[in-house]
């Protein structure tokens, strides 16, 4: 037996907002690169959202790994940074 439920029918917010998200993004290790990077995030998160920034190269140093820890205030706008560090060729992954 198989049911069929519509997709937007269902519940998906699971955090209410507003809420504190860590975003990790990962990258190649340059000034370049982390300045481009923090204008993806600066372009969905508003400065007194934006509670930290900070970086951590990988072990051989070939990678940054930020941490962007943001007052997200809704779904839509963590969907749009989200789009927009995947959809960036600098970003190696945004999780």
């Amino acid at each position: 037996m198989s049911t069929s439920t519509d997709p937007s029918a269902l519940d998906l917010d699971v955090l209410e907002f507003p809420c504190l998200i860590e975003v990790k993004i990962f990258f190649l290790n340059n000034d370049k690169d982390e300045q481009v990077v923090k204008s993806l995030v600066d372009d969905h998160i508003d400065a007194p959202y934006l509670e930290a920034w900070r970086c951590k190269p990988s072990k051989a140093g070939k990678y940054l790994a930020a941490t962007a820890a943001v007052r997200a205030q809704s779904r839509v706008q963590m969907d749009g940074l989200y789009q927009s560090l995947s959809a960036h060729d600098k970003v190696i992954m945004a999780i």
